[in-house]
């Protein structure tokens, strides 16, 4: 087996979403190999160990341990609303979310994300209501939390959403239970929101559970690998060791998932060698040459003798 993936002093985890089209247990067996030593289970292996019986979640826990793969955390189902405008919705959500939370229990699951949740699918929502009733569900939950040893990370989200920004955030947690219910940073989220990433990650402070970190070009959720858009990945290698962050960095790639196998396999490869670039504090940007860039290509590709002028 490969020596883990790391860049830095940070280990490395994937998303499983990546690898959607094997099983939980050969999903493992494969992220093994490849010598990834983290993982954030997707939705798509939770939902299909949530639908199985016990003794399958138990062995697929063994098999991580055996394997020395840490199921640092998990992505609860995209549908789980807890800010809901429905009080008997709301309520069947935060039961619905326990269950959850016990199943990440079970599977050694650390961390559980989710998203802060809307009024009304498809509308527009007041941020101030969805914060409320968010703060509501979660209060009950954090007990839980406490008892399955499983935290809840909210994520960051695009306008005009709740948590943008970091502080909307921390002052959640806060206000409900900073021990157990803290920040899943996104980087693309941010990118999107035109929030510049070091500052950022440092907004979280010792709120920052986990990580969704891929790369865009700030005008969609691309989830590219880093260096192909414009976050800022030394930056936010330098915010993660100020803010003291001691969990996994954790991308979040579906963008390569329909690809070959083999080709997502070498994606992983460049993901790690471009963090360990980043973590030497490696610029974001070509070295720029004197003249402009046009001009350059000009006398490069065009011989006057051949009538390109």
């Amino acid at each position: 087996m490969p020596a883990h993936a790391s860049a830095g002093e940070y280990t490395l985890s994937i998303w499983t979403s990546l690898y959607w089209d094997l099983s939980p247990e050969d999903c493992l067996r494969h992220i093994a190999d490849l010598g990834w030593a983290a993982i954030d289970l997707s939705c798509e292996h939770f939902g299909e160990l949530w639908r199985s019986d016990a003794s399958r979640g138990n062995a697929w826990r063994t098999l991580a341990e055996e394997l020395g793969i840490t199921p640092w955390q998990c992505h609860l189902f995209m549908d789980l609303n807890l800010a809901s405008a429905d009080a008997d919705e709301r309520a069947d959500m935060v039961e619905r979310c326990a269950e959850h939370l016990r199943l990440a229990s079970r599977l050694g699951v650390r961390n559980a994300v989710l998203h802060p949740g809307w009024l009304r699918r498809g509308q527009l929502s007041a941020v101030g209501q969805v914060r409320a009733n968010l703060a509501e569900s979660l209060r009950p939950l954090a007990p839980v939390c406490a008892d399955t040893s499983v935290r809840l990370a909210v994520e960051n989200m695009v306008p005009p959403e709740f948590g943008v920004h970091p502080s909307e955030l921390v002052a959640l947690a806060e206000a409900v239970d900073p021990t157990h219910i803290g920040i899943c940073f996104d980087s693309s989220h941010a990118n999107m929101s035109k929030l510049p990433t070091r500052e950022t990650v440092a907004a979280c402070g010792t709120h920052l559970f986990c990580l969704h970190l891929s790369d865009n070009d700030g005008s969609g959720d691309q989830h590219r690998v880093p260096y192909e858009g414009t976050v800022d990945w030394p930056g936010l290698m330098a915010a993660v060791r100020e803010i003291g962050y001691e969990g996994p960095l954790n991308f979040e790639v579906p963008s390569l998932s329909p690809r070959p196998l083999a080709v997502r396999d070498a994606a992983l490869a460049y993901v790690q060698r471009a963090m360990q670039y980043a973590a030497t504090g490696g610029d974001c940007c070509y070295r720029r040459r004197g003249e402009p860039v046009r001009e350059f290509c000009r006398q490069g590709w065009f011989d006057p003798k051949f009538g390109y002028e």
